[in-house]
């Protein structure tokens, strides 16, 4: 059975994706990380970086094949739930409602950020205000929100490379000396935590519905905006342990890794120094703030019109913005804020569960070769059973690896919250399966209401095969 015609526009071009998916994954986690990560890694942290960014790239070619075979808007849920399993579906879905906390945390961190350079503005002032600002960008139709980012992510790589062009004439490359002196661990150790700075870009598969040629357009967007970050996170780390003496800015001298900010006070110049933090710091944030309220909107957007939520909630504007959703994700988001939570903690709880989940994503993806085989074979990269299956198992142990580091942070008390919250998942879903009954529905008849726009590329690719 078919969905009725998708109900957003087809309006954002390739290039125009790539900058969405740059602006996801530049942001807070480069300005905090990449100190932490020099503590560990030493003079190799740019090394890391790139390797970040390949093993980024490798992982998420699973995702790159489902959104070149199959595009669609909410991706991420839509693949679970047609090609792998509609009740795993609504757990995915369930989860995401913690998952919506990483927003918060993206809203604190800019707060935190303003506070730097204005102490009498409360943290919580800021973050709700930039929350409302972002929310209603989202209400105007896709070409403005495009728009908006592009300018966005252009003053924001503009001042990344700032720091970069200052540092330059100060590089003293007798710092690189013992480059592997800290050892292989704390290379994984730095690893890991520089993949949480470089996440993000996978999420533009769940535009689907919204981009122009989006078989080609997505896996490239992602592609190219791993490398793009990639190798401007490189750079920035390169600099940052080559301008400046680092060891006195990392432990055991402070007893804490300083931000990246620390290392542009003792370079940069006054006006560079302020560009850095006002053109850098905040639009990093308030980009990958947009993405994830564009990408927050559609996942739930497509859970909606299947039913596992209100489906008043997948009502588009007159703009064809899930605006309604927006609304309800946005009261989500403030939460956090409002009561204070504190920055790590709130990182962790949507980090730990969001990674154990996100191995159902690769999964799926097996799956889509026996049901739309022809629109597979013309996918960016139609890989043989083998190596995708091995690709599938190298995403799937990355996942592990995150979660694992985040479980053993995060407290066995706070695994019993997490088992409360989805026995009341399961209360709910039962709810759920039997009010759709009730209506005449069966949930689980949606594994096969596959996309309209999938049903006529798989038959017109086979009639060509045909002929």
């Amino acid at each position: 059975m078919a969905t009725q015609e998708n109900e957003f526009k087809r309006e954002i071009n390739t290039f125009q994706l790539t900058l969405i998916a740059v602006g996801a994954i530049i942001g807070a986690g480069v300005f905090s990380l990449t100190g932490i990560g020099i503590s560990y890694a030493g003079p190799a942290a740019f090394m890391v970086y790139i390797v970040a960014a390949l093993v980024g790239i490798i992982s998420t070619v699973p995702t790159m094949i489902a959104a070149s075979a199959c595009p669609t808007t909410g991706g991420y849920y839509k693949y679970i739930s047609r090609f792998l399993d509609p009740t795993l579906a609504f757990y995915y879905m369930w989860n995401r409602i913690i998952g919506i906390f990483s927003v918060s945390v993206i809203a604190m961190s800019f707060g935190q950020y303003v506070q730097v350079i204005w102490p009498g503005v409360p943290v919580m002032v800021s973050a709700l205000g930039a929350v409302v600002v972002f929310v209603t960008i989202n209400f105007f139709d896709m070409k403005f929100i495009a728009k908006a980012n592009k300018y966005f992510v252009y003053i924001l790589v503009a001042a990344l490379l700032w720091f970069i062009i200052e540092g330059i004439p100060k590089v003293d490359t007798t710092r690189l000396q013992g480059f592997f002196d800290k050892g292989f661990g704390n290379f994984v150790t730095a690893l890991i935590m520089y993949m949480f700075a470089l996440d993000g870009a996978s999420v533009i598969i769940n535009m689907g519905g919204e981009v122009k040629n989006p078989r080609k357009a997505i896996p490239m967007a992602i592609i190219w905006g791993m490398l793009i970050a990639g190798t401007i996170y490189a750079l920035l780390a390169f600099v940052a342990t080559t301008a400046v003496d680092f060891k006195q800015l990392i432990p055991p001298v402070t007893k804490r890794a300083l931000p990246l900010g620390e290392f542009a006070k003792r370079f940069m110049s006054p006006a560079g120094f302020v560009f850095f933090i006002s053109g850098g710091a905040f639009l990093a944030i308030l980009t990958t703030l947009n993405a994830a309220f564009m990408v927050q909107g559609r996942i739930f957007w497509a859970a909606a019109r299947d039913g596992i939520f209100p489906k008043w909630f997948a009502q588009l504007n007159k703009n064809k913005q899930p605006a309604r959703v927006l609304i309800v994700v946005a009261i989500i988001v403030a939460l956090p804020i409002v009561f204070k939570l504190d920055l790590a903690f709130t990182t962790l709880i949507t980090l730990v569960p969001g990674f154990i989940f996100s191995m159902l994503m690769p999964i799926s993806v097996l799956f889509i070769e026996k049901k739309f085989p022809n629109l597979y074979k013309k996918s960016l990269m139609p890989l043989p059973k083998v190596w995708l299956y091995l690709l599938v198992a190298f995403s799937i142990s990355v996942s592990l690896l995150l979660s694992w580091n985040g479980i053993l942070k995060i407290g066995v008390k706070n695994l019993y919250y997490f088992a409360g919250f989805f026995g009341l998942g399961t209360v709910y879903y039962f709810f759920m399966v039997a009010r759709m009954k009730k209506a005449g529905r069966n949930y689980r008849d949606i594994k096969t209401d596959y996309d309209k726009y999938w049903i006529e590329e798989e038959a017109k690719l086979a009639a060509e095969a045909g002929k």
